[in-house]
């Protein structure tokens, strides 16, 4: 139907470099850089049209999680579950319509492995770390819904993202580098218990691979916001991580 109204009524016609464009009043435009975005119809409508919605992620990291991270079984548990998370659902004018916060969040990896003597990757201030952990300041997507056979709860995932050991990740989550460091499974955001055992048995700490985790009940919680705000299944969001040094600045020449 909406394609016969914007061939028929609005004399529009299609091509995969402009879209649907014709006559100026009925083109589809975005008035802000959305590339790579996906946009979102909300129920409401202003002068006749209805409105359109994207989706900012923005993580804050304590730039002590990296304590964590240095393959310490003692540290991980103390500078655990250190960051959190801001959800912002925007006009394509760039306007906050809703918004939420979550705590308790993990987003440096401190995975514990037979290697964690030398983590790979290095990060000046503290040593060396592990190397999956997603760069602060550089953009990425996560995109909305998909299954997991490792985790009972919807899982993200993370698209186009670059690492601190100077790997990335591509459109579909995997390491997009050669040859591959043992990076077989794409990056996500997740819940932390994995299996069955997630209302039983939670996890009380946190543990990363590179992915950003969240508790289970957090998980439970962004997953019905963003329902709530009729994000679709493979709906990207545009993602940035920030580090915040303030308790740390002077300590590690910040």
């Amino acid at each position: 139907m909406g394609e016969l109204l914007l061939k028929e009524g609005a004399g529009q016609t299609w091509d995969a470099s402009n879209g649907w464009h014709g006559d100026s009043i009925a083109d589809f435009k975005i008035t802000d850089n959305w590339a790579g975005y996906s946009i979102g119809f909300d129920q409401s409508m202003t002068n006749g049209e209805y409105d359109k919605f994207v989706v900012d992620i923005v993580h804050t990291r304590l730039a002590e999680s990296f304590l964590g991270s240095r393959g310490d079984r003692d540290l991980r548990n103390e500078y655990n579950k250190l960051d959190s998370s801001e959800y912002i659902k925007k006009s394509i004018d760039g306007n906050s319509i809703s918004h939420f916060f979550i705590d308790n969040v993990q987003t440096v990896d401190n995975t514990l492995s037979a290697s964690l003597s030398q983590p790979t990757g290095y990060y000046s201030a503290f040593g060396r770390v592990q190397g999956n952990t997603i760069k602060a300041d550089s953009p990425f997507f996560t995109s909305y819904g998909s299954g997991s056979s490792k985790f009972r709860l919807m899982t993200f995932l993370l698209k186009n993202g670059e690492t601190i050991d100077g790997g990335s990740f591509g459109a579909d989550g995997n390491w997009s580098g050669f040859p591959s460091p043992n990076r077989d499974a794409p990056w996500k955001e997740h819940q932390a218990t994995p299996g069955l055992d997630f209302l039983e048995k939670p996890l009380d700490y946190l543990i990363s691979d590179g992915c950003i985790v969240n508790t289970d009940a957090n998980q439970l919680i962004i997953t019905k916001n963003l329902s709530d705000w009729k994000v679709f299944p493979q709906f990207n969001m545009g993602t940035v991580i920030h580090e915040d040094w303030s308790a740390l600045r002077g300590y590690y020449g910040h």
